[in-house]
């Protein structure tokens, strides 16, 4: 019997580097933030689906995105907070009680694939954790607090890690509730369920292809991939 799941884009940060609201940059002809919402909401893995937004860009988001392109089903708006796990835990809240995962989605990811989704179900069904990442390929070299190259960093065991991340729902919400109760912040979900629950995420193998765009660079880059998709 295949698991209940639900889904939670984040789409809720200051958006500092680029300079303005990204989840509403145009890529390929289409909000950034679409791209993701259309992929989860097409998924006949993913039951419920809520997107996290900045107070204040509700109508923004209801003209720009979800008028303007139906998805074919519901989606739940939350407000986020001000980190980012205050804004997944507001994510995670949002959805039903009874469902048995929960995809959490950094929104400016696009090409994220369906086969990807599926490896993240089956882990955290099994695990109750899993997060999708990819070897670093490049020397990762530590520096001391005066600019000088420190040990040279063993990238055989280190990873880039992407989103969606997958989990037991009830792993997830107790461990964000937790951690935000504590006061303690994580830059992911996975280390907040590692730190409060004691259950580590099993990695799942990542896609090239799954690249967060952070800088106006990282978007030329999302638009040349695009292009590429389509040629395909």
């Amino acid at each position: 019997m295949r698991a209940r799941v639900g889904a939670v884009v984040l789409a809720a940060g200051e958006s500092r580097r680029m300079g303005q609201s990204k989840p509403f940059l145009p890529l390929d002809g289409k909000p950034l933030l679409l791209h993701s919402l259309e992929r989860l909401a097409r998924s006949p893995l993913v039951e419920e689906l809520v997107v996290v937004i900045r107070a204040g860009e509700e109508e923004r988001l209801e003209r720009e995105v979800l008028a303007r392109y139906p998805l074919g089903r519901e989606v739940r708006v939350a407000l986020g907070g001000q980190e980012r796990q205050d804004s997944a835990l507001a994510g995670v809240r949002a959805l039903s009680e009874g469902l048995e995962l929960v995809l959490v989605h950094d929104g400016a990811r696009p090409f994220f694939s369906e086969e990807l989704l599926e490896r993240l179900i089956e882990a955290a069904s099994r695990w109750g954790a899993a997060v999708p990442a990819v070897p670093v390929k490049e020397t990762v070299r530590g520096f001391d607090e005066v600019g000088f190259a420190e040990l040279e960093l063993d990238r055989g065991r280190l990873f880039q890690v992407q989103t969606p991340q997958c989990f037991s729902y009830q792993l997830l919400r107790r461990s964000l509730e937790e951690a935000t109760a504590q006061g303690r912040y994580f830059t992911d979900d996975a280390g907040a369920v590692a730190a409060i629950s004691g259950v580590r995420a099993k990695l799942v193998p990542g896609e090239e292809q799954n690249i967060k765009i952070t800088t106006p660079f990282d978007l030329h880059l999302a638009a040349a991939l695009a292009r590429l998709s389509k040629e395909e």
